[in-house]
């Protein structure tokens, strides 16, 4: 028998996944913010360093959308799909780029797709939250 999972079920396993993110994306972010601060802070911004986190991430935060892809239909699916897309998208060329050329240095494609996975799993739990919400009131 599969048991459906609740609204509170949902909030915490969006709450966990945005948390996974979020500290994944800590220090593919942290290079842009010693920028603005000033600061020259190198292994932040070594694109060999950057791969390891941005590999992480992928196999960590991505999973659910990989999931959705498969498992819903309509929208829900299509938005995964596109989410799922556009992250191995900018992994898949700053792969390359870190790789094949290096005489570029500094590209910002593994901070965005760790940025893109962190804002939808942000929508996500915004989502479940109020999806819970609504169930209360009925």
């Amino acid at each position: 028998m599969v048991r459906e999972r609740s609204a509170t079920d949902e909030v915490g396993l969006q709450a966990f996944q945005l948390l996974v993110s979020f500290v994944l994306t800590l220090p593919l972010a942290a290079h842009w913010v010693a920028i603005w601060l000033g600061w020259r802070i190198f292994f932040l911004a070594d694109p060999h360093i950057q791969i390891v986190w941005a590999t992480i991430l992928l196999a960590a935060g991505l999973w659910p959308f990989v999931a959705g892809a498969l498992r819903e239909r309509g929208a829900r699916r299509a938005f995964d799909g596109l989410v799922v897309s556009a992250a191995l998208a900018l992994y898949g060329y700053g792969f390359y780029l870190t790789i094949w050329r290096p005489e570029i240095t500094s590209h910002p494609y593994f901070q965005v797709q760790a940025v893109l996975v962190t804002v939808v799993t942000t929508d996500r739990l915004v989502g479940a939250i109020l999806s819970r919400r609504r169930i209360r009131k009925h």
